[in-house]
This record gives C-alpha cells, structure tokens and sequence, in this order.
C-alpha cells in the first residue's frame, strides 16, 4: 500500500509540476560539457559482483568486494580488484587461474553496486551530503562515476566567488588515516582537462574556498558548473496568481508567496511544502504562515511544489486539496 501510494503521489507531483526544464528559459551556452565528464564504473569495497569459474565454482558465486579492496577466491586466493572495471578483472582473474587450469573460463558482471555519499562545502549553492548509488553501473544522477565536477553541480554548482585553483580533497584511506589533495579545476573550464577532475569515494569530503579577489569570477559564471541565477518554483492554492515562479535561489517561502500577489480572503495559510531530497526521497512540511515579512521561514529550492489552503475553497482548489491531504496520509 505504501508503494502504491507513493507511486501515485508521483504521478500527482508531475501533473501538478508539469515539465519544469520543458517550462525554464533556454540556458545560455556554456563552456564546459558536464555530460561528458563519465568513465567507465571502477569497482571498489560495497560493489557485489557475480562470477563464474565453472572449473572451480559450482554455478554463479556473489562475492562482495571487502573494505580493503579484495577477493579472495580458491587457488588464486587475494586479489586486489579496486580501481579495475569488470572486464579488466574478468581478465586479471583469467591470467591468474591459467598457472592452475587449462583454457580457464572466468565471466565477471557486477551484481550490486556500492553506495557512496560525498560532502561539498563551501562557496556552492547547496551545501551538504549528497548520497550516489549507481545502478548496473550508472548512478541514479546519470553518472558512471562520481567525479569531482559532478559532485559540484550535485551541491547547486559553484558560486562566482570560489577559488577554483585551491579546492581541497580530504579522502579517508584505507588505514583510517585522512590524506589532503588540492585539486585546480581552473583547466577543466579552459579546455575541458581533466587530470584534476578525480574519481570520488565514500565519506569524501570537498571543501570550495572564496576567492580572495572579491569579484565574480567570468569563466564560473560562464560554465555548466556556475549556480543557477534563477530557479523555478510552483504555487497553487489561495494565492492571487498561481503557476510558476522564477525566483532567486534560496528565495524565503514568505517572499515566494509575495510574489505570487499574497494570500486570497479565504487562505487559511496553512501552507504545504513538497519537495525531492538528494535521495530522491519525497519530503514534505506543513506550515502556518502568519507573517510574510517573517526572515526565518523556509528557504525554496528548485522545482518545489507549494500550496496554499483556503477556507472557502473553488471546486478545483477543494479537489486539490482533497487529493493531496489523501495521498499524504492527512
């Protein structure tokens, strides 16, 4: 019933969300093309795999990769497999078995891949921990690997006034002890290299330092890894203009509802927020807006979805309000 419903929910948000890049204004050229920032998937710790060594395995053996980066396997017993794709395991293992084995058939797929979550502070325009699963390879963000630029534009992008020549790498190793990397991104804007652009693990940590100039940096704002100056939200409801709002980011829900010329006579202003996490995961808050002026109250982010109760509602804001108090459980 759970599932059920939040399927349903979801195909209520996107009915009432519509196409939110279908209804953005176009972007403007940029410099530096994200989508082609991805790598084959590295195998490392968490990654389950499926093999097959029918001369030694009965049937197809899971094995998960350890912490260490291992497997350990009969005959050959460790082998270190992070870093490697599947194929090139597959191929590593076939060369191994080969001292015991004559034409050895090794098959190695990945079954289930690890979770990682990564956190970027700094001069972005989200801050905070983002979770990456990759599924049969490829992330749910769209990624085969977490790379750095990745995790940037993951966090918002970067602000105009990050130093992208001084950006800090803290990387727990396997010992447990913490290494530090600076990496110089300013190339991978110029022209596309990406020798800085590293691969992320679990519990990574970025840190995006301000520039010590205090002036926009051009080449951020001119690429696909600038924040966005505008966001889109959408407010139904008691409010005399509902629909879509371009606002600034981080825009407070009472500023968001100014600019949607206010309350109606018969808002009651209890106003619910919904909104998607890093995760994915539907989040959702239900508030009582008595002062639109008030500074501490919700900030937005793009693509939420705010509406505002009435009192006396039209037939189409009660129906609504009906489904959307029943999908939530109210």
């Amino acid at each position: 019933m759970l599932i059920r419903k939040s399927r349903i929910l979801v195909v209520w948000l996107t009915l009432a969300l519509g196409d939110v890049q279908a209804q953005a204004p176009p972007a403007e050229p940029r410099s530096f093309d994200l989508s082609a920032a991805t790598n084959v998937y590295r195998l490392g710790a968490g990654d389950q795999l499926s093999i097959r060594i029918p001369q030694v395995l009965a049937g197809i053996k899971p094995m998960i990769i350890s912490t260490e980066g291992q497997l350990t396997l009969p005959l050959v017993g460790i082998v270190q497999t992070e870093g490697l794709t599947a194929a090139q395991l597959q191929r590593r293992l076939t060369e191994l078995y080969s001292t015991y084995l004559v034409d050895p058939e090794v098959i190695v797929s990945l079954s289930a891949a690890r979770s990682i979550r990564v956190t970027v502070q700094g001069e972005v325009a989200q801050p905070g921990t983002y979770g990456h699963t990759p599924v049969d390879g490829k992330s749910v963000y769209g990624y085969q690997d977490l790379q750095t630029s990745q995790a940037l534009k993951l966090a918002g992008g970067l602000k105009t006034t990050a130093d992208l020549e001084h950006i800090v790498l803290l990387h727990r190793q396997s010992n447990g002890q913490t290494s530090r990397r600076t990496l110089n991104l300013l190339a991978l804007l110029e022209t596309g290299d990406t020798t800085n652009d590293l691969l992320l693990s679990d519990a990574d940590l970025l840190l995006v330092p301000r520039r010590a100039q205090n002036t926009p940096d051009t080449k951020i704002a001119q690429s696909s890894l600038a924040a966005p100056t505008t966001i889109k939200v959408k407010i139904l409801g008691a409010v005399q203009k509902p629909g879509w709002l371009s606002i600034t980011p981080h825009l407070p829900l009472s500023e968001a509802i100014q600019a949607s010329g206010g309350f109606t006579a018969q808002a009651t202003r209890q106003v619910v927020l919904l909104r998607f996490d890093t995760n994915h995961r539907l989040q959702q808050r239900t508030v009582t807006v008595t002062d639109l002026t008030n500074p501490d109250d919700l900030l937005l982010e793009t693509g939420d979805l705010i509406f505002v109760a009435a009192g006396q509602q039209t037939a189409a804001q009660a129906s609504l309000w009906r489904q959307l108090q029943e999908l939530l459980g109210d």
